[in-house]
């Protein structure tokens, strides 16, 4: 699997953001979810139809107890992105993918974002809970 890194994120203008503690070792640009166990955001990644439910990405990092902002919606800035096309959260925890890259029969369905540049993505995150069929 392909999986799109994207650095120095920042939130674009009027990009939606909160602050939350992390509950796992965070790298800003990383996608989270937040963990209703321990209201802490941890990793995401697509293994699971809810319980692993991106939230939005790391503009900051963290360790676990310290805090991180995160973008929940609207749009980032960063590297990384080809422009033109659409993301998917990704089975590698933190990570996000293409579409073609995800693995039919264990990989839930979760849109993220597309890119209108190489720097700028549109996060609006979907979580379908359907999973990839083979």
């Amino acid at each position: 699997m392909a999986n799109t890194t994207i650095t120095a994120p920042t939130p674009g203008t009027g990009a939606a953001t909160k602050w939350g503690v992390a509950g796992a070792t965070i790298v800003a640009g990383q996608t989270v979810y937040l963990d209703s166990s321990t209201n802490t955001y941890k990793l995401a990644d697509c293994g699971a139809a809810a319980t692993d439910a991106m939230e939005g990405f790391a503009l900051t990092g963290a360790s676990a107890t310290q805090p991180v902002k995160v973008l929940t919606g609207g749009a980032i800035t960063g590297t990384g992105f080809t422009a033109g096309e659409s993301y998917f959260l990704s089975t590698t925890a933190g990570s996000i993918c293409l579409y073609a890259d995800l693995v039919g029969g264990t990989d839930y369905i979760m849109y993220v974002c597309t890119a209108s540049s190489t720097t700028v993505a549109n996060v609006a995150i979907h979580v379908t809970a359907v999973q990839l069929h083979a």
